[in-house]
């Protein structure tokens, strides 16, 4: 049944940030901090390696990332991405949160987290066309392990990033039939590469404690996969 695999991802998620939330009494505030940082360097060398495992194999890479990701993130600016998204945590913290510390922060660092990159759209689209879930299966082993590291931080707020990455990914299991005659080998690549960038970013926040507002890159992946028509 189509949609099996992003149900797992939303429970893995699920598991592994409740396992972080449940294990914070026993991990001292220090080590989560160093935890957060190791977190944030697996992040950063993974969507370093992504990019440039991608970068400069097709002509014209580099011209079109700086321009989608500039493009992209005035465009995210201006459509204020990045605030509509925190406004949304911030109702989910009024209703849910408690008071809790970081809820709006963590739900933002993992819903990004768990929604960018190839991985969930290829996988949901293996999953309603063939019935192939082993990618999605590969992306919830990661994923239950970040929600695990970013809940033990931030803590409630990271399950709620499971509700944007269950409509993401189930999206486009449910346009996949018409979605995929578009999904040609240069869409792929291009948003592969702006994707991982995005990742990179995140990283660089999780690392450095920076402000790259990553929301508002979100537009940076549709130009990139636009200029793969070009």
């Amino acid at each position: 049944m189509g949609g099996i695999g992003t149900l797992i991802n939303v429970l893995g998620v699920l598991l592994g940030g409740g396992a972080g939330i449940f294990m914070r009494r026993g991990i001292s505030q220090s080590l989560r901090s160093q935890l957060i940082r190791v977190q944030g360097l697996s992040v950063v060398i993974l969507g370093l390696s992504g990019v440039l495992s991608r970068l400069g194999s097709s002509e014209g890479d580099v011209l079109m990332m700086l321009i989608t990701m500039v493009l992209g993130t005035l465009l995210g600016a201006y459509m204020g991405i990045e605030e509509a998204i925190e406004g949304f945590g911030e109702r989910l913290e009024a209703r849910y949160g408690g008071g809790e510390e970081g809820f709006v922060q963590g739900f933002l660092i993992a819903s990004m987290t768990m929604c960018i990159g190839a991985m969930g759209i290829i996988g949901a689209f293996e999953d309603a066309l063939f019935g192939n879930i082993s990618i999605l299966l590969a992306k919830t082993v990661l994923d239950s392990f970040t929600a695990f590291i970013l809940a033990n931080y931030y803590g409630r707020g990271v399950l709620f990033s499971a509700l944007p990455l269950g409509l993401w990914q189930g999206s486009f299991t449910l346009l996949a039939g018409f979605l995929a005659p578009f999904l040609t080998d240069s869409v792929l690549h291009n948003t592969s590469i702006v994707g991982n960038v995005m990742i990179f970013a995140i990283g660089l926040n999780l690392l450095l404690d920076s402000k790259l507002s990553v929301a508002n890159m979100l537009p940076a992946l549709f130009l990139a996969a636009m200029a793969g028509f070009l």
